[in-house]
This record gives C-alpha cells, sequence and structure tokens, in this order.
C-alpha cells in the first residue's frame, strides 16, 4: 500500500515530538479520561503531566490527588531515599505489610523506612539528625498521627527537621483527620513547605479519607490503603535515576507501642516486636498535652 507525502510528513512529525518528549507515553493529554484524577493507578498526578510508573493492583480503584510540588525523581542524581514516619507509615514496612519496598525498590529506589508505632514529632527528629547524613539523595516524612495539640511545639520541631535536611528534595505527606486538631498539622506541614523550594506535598489526608481506606479506628490504613499509601509515595518520587533499587536495614523497629488490632500481621518478625498488640504509653515530647498515641 503507498503512503501519501502528507501522511509520510505526519509520521515524521509524530516521531520528532516523541523525541522531544524524550519518551512516547509519557503525556497522555490525548487520553480520554486522563483528567485531573487517576483511576486504577493508570494515568498521571494531577498537574504533573506525567503517567506515573507506579500502578494499583486489580479492584483498587481512587483518585489520587494533585502533588504540591515538583516530583522527587527528577531532582536527584542517586536513588537511596529515607522514609520516616509513625504506625501509619510503619505498617508498609518490610516487618508489616511490605508495600513500601514493593512499589519503590522496582522503581529503582534504595529505600531504607525508620518508623515506628505511637512516635510523636520529637522521634522524626531524632531520625533525620541520627540518619539524613547517610549518604540519602531524598526524604520522605508522614508524621503527625500523635499530634499534643500544641502547634508552636510542632512547628519548632518540624523547621528544625527541614533545616537539618536542608536541600535534599523531600516529601511531606498530610495526616487523616480523625481529629478536628489534625487541621493544625496539615497547615503546618504546608506552610512549611511553601518557604522550601525543595520541599513537595502529598495529600494523604484526603486521599485516606476515600471509602475503604482506613481500618475502623479511622487512623490506620487498610490492606488497601496501605497499597493506595505506598503506590501513591511512588508516584510522588517517580522513577530513580540510577538503579539498583535495594530494600535496606532500619534500626528503627522498635513496635512496643502498637495498639491492637491497627497493624497488619508481621511478615518477618524482630527482637523489637514481641510485644505486637499490646498497648503502652508513649512519651510525648516537651510542652505537648496529650497522653496517649494514636499511631
Amino acid at each position: 500500500m503507498e503512503v501519501g507525502i502528507s501522511s509520510l510528513r505526519r509520521i515524521g512529525a509524530a516521531l520528532v515530538a516523541c523525541a522531544m518528549l524524550s519518551a512516547c507515553g509519557l503525556f497522555d493529554d490525548s487520553v480520554e479520561d486522563s483528567g485531573p484524577n487517576t483511576v486504577g493507578g493508570v494515568g498521571k498526578i494531577p498537574g504533573s503531566g506525567i503517567i506515573g510508573s507506579a500502578t494499583l493492583p486489580d479492584g483498587i480503584s481512587v483518585n489520587f490527588p494533585a502533588l504540591e510540588g515538583n516530583i522527587i525523581g527528577p531532582q536527584v542524581t542517586g536513588n537511596r531515599v529515607l522514609m520516616i514516619g509513625d504506625s501509619v507509615l510503619a505498617g508498609t514496612a518490610r516487618r508489616y505489610g511490605g508495600e513500601s519496598c514493593a512499589q519503590l525498590v522496582p522503581l529503582g529506589w534504595q529505600v531504607e523506612l525508620d518508623a515506628e508505632p505511637g512516635r510523636f514529632i520529637d522521634f522524626a527528629e531524632r531520625v533525620v539528625n541520627e540518619r539524613v547524613d547517610a549518604d540519602f539523595d531524598a526524604v520522605v516524612i508522614l508524621i503527625g498521627t500523635n499530634y499534643g495539640d500544641d502547634k508552636k511545639v510542632f512547628e519548632d520541631y518540624f523547621s528544625r527537621m527541614l533545616d537539618k535536611i536542608g536541600d535534599l528534595p523531600t516529601l511531606l505527606l498530610t495526616v487523616t483527620r480523625y481529629k478536628e486538631s489534625i487541621d493544625e498539622v496539615n497547615e503546618v506541614i504546608r506552610n512549611l513547605a511553601s518557604m522550601h523550594a525543595n520541599v513537595s506535598v502529598l495529600d494523604w489526608s484526603k486521599l485516606s479519607s476515600e471509602a475503604g481506606m482506613l481500618r475502623s479506628d479511622d487512623i490506620h490504613p487498610s490492606d488497601a490503603g496501605r497499597v493506595v499509601l505506598a503506590t501513591s509515595i511512588a508516584k510522588a518520587l517517580g522513577k530513580a535515576p540510577v538503579m539498583p533499587g535495594d530494600c535496606l536495614d532500619s534500626d528503627y523497629t522498635d513496635d512496643s507501642a502498637v495498639l491492637p488490632d491497627v497493624m497488619p500481621t508481621s511478615t518477618v518478625p524482630t527482637s523489637s516486636s514481641t510485644t505486637v498488640g499490646q498497648s503502652t504509653t508513649t512519651v510525648v515530647p516537651e510542652s505537648t498535652t496529650t497522653s496517649t498515641n494514636a499511631g
């Protein structure tokens, strides 16, 4: 079959366009249902124009909120990412559900997930002070579920953390709004992010409000919720610039403060997880007023 000159020109123009965009398929403006939401994990993070590499399993469909800021991968030259959090993030660690490494390692990230149940903002600052200088290229933080209802204390801790992190590209996640005062937590997160060009925000608060994302306590992710949480982080990080990925060991695996029936079944037993399922009291940072922990 003969191909006319005009057809050849159209094909050539398409190939040139592909070359200019680095790779065909990165942009999905021509897809009818690309829109502002991602359905079934296939599509783009709104506002970014880039199709996320991470996808959700069949049977899980959510609307991913827009990433507030830049995707992390294009900003770094290495692939080591430090992830810090409380029980919400700990549930995705290798010793529990393992979703974070399952999503990030295939994208080339070497993941150190330092998260423990029942921890307050002082834990995150301690991890940053002890680990961020260990040749990490990016940081992910999900902390604030355990909030002492003192906005200034929380803001002071978080501000010092970001000062210590410096210019490393950083992804902050908002916190599930299980009580009204969490609005203060998310306000601090967004305000501080606006002061740092290297900080992006992923709205886990909004994402976790979708049906089926949380357990009955309305705080901790369900089985599907953990997959969505890890997938949303993977989308926000994007592909690492180098390979291979790896699931790194962590020294922060103390599960003694975990509450009953909120964590997935442990997949890798550790010496610090012998009291899983027992409720204990966590020390609150100075000047806070809460004496119990949620996550």
